[in-house]
């Protein structure tokens, strides 16, 4: 069936939430073993694709414990990663060391919604199986985010069906920890929603199985992000 899972390539430009989510994933990295295998990645498609189609440096938006960031090292590309859980940073930062980082933070702590680098300053982001787990009201958001901080493209794989293992919400609910959580992946929606939620954003996106591509046509976002800015800016 088209859709389970699928990747998002996004050329130039626009993913976990802040508070309540963010305790979520500490919790389950601190008191779950969640993630506990350090070689364990889902974003192998991801690097080979972008080692397949050059780039210098690729930001990793929620890189876990930084399996994937170690393997861009191991192909001579400047790359690093952010998650929203301090515990998963502080464990990559202990497991994969200081490699290929340029002048950021080889990891460190951010939301998905404030990304810590100026506008245009790394060549591509990738991120795996992350925004399923961020809420509907934030997606636009994200999207805009990823694309200010991208030059030149964006590689997304996301799933699109509830989470199956439901072994780190039964821990939760077993210590007696965010009882009301259900799943962790809070937007679940088909290939078309995902493709047409870019295109809102200003991308053209091609689906081709279950690989997104996804080009910026720049007219129009130029005039959606001079639109956006202008709501906040003030006299």
């Amino acid at each position: 069936m088209l859709g389970i899972m699928f990747w998002l390539v996004a050329v130039t430009t626009l993913a976990a939430t802040p508070g309540d989510d963010s305790d979520i994933y500490e919790e389950l990295y601190k008191n779950h073993g969640y993630h506990a295998d350090l070689l364990l990645t889902h974003a192998a498609s991801l690097v080979d694709y972008i080692t397949r189609h050059p780039v210098e440096s690729v930001l990793d938006v929620g890189c876990s414990h930084g399996r994937a960031v170690e393997m861009l090292w191991k192909h001579g590309l400047t790359a690093v990663g952010v998650d929203i859980a301090p515990t998963a940073v502080a464990l990559a930062v202990k497991t994969r060391g200081f490699g290929r980082c340029g002048t950021h933070p080889c990891f460190q702590t951010a939301s998905a919604e404030a990304l810590p680098f100026p506008d245009k300053s790394v060549d591509a982001i990738m991120a795996s199986d992350v925004l399923e787990h961020i809420r509907m009201q934030d997606i636009d958001e994200v999207i805009y985010e990823l694309g200010r901080v991208a030059r030149r493209y964006i590689v997304l794989k996301i799933d699109t069906r509830h989470e199956t293992d439901r072994a780190p919400v039964r821990s939760l609910h077993r210590a007696k920890k965010f009882e009301h959580v259900q799943h962790l992946r809070l937007t679940v929606l088909p290939i078309a929603q995902w493709k047409t939620r870019f295109e809102d954003q200003g991308f053209d996106v091609k689906v081709e199985g279950h690989l997104l591509l996804a080009w910026p046509n720049l007219n129009i976002l130029d005039q959606l992000w001079t639109r956006q800015r202008s709501f906040v800016s003030v006299d």
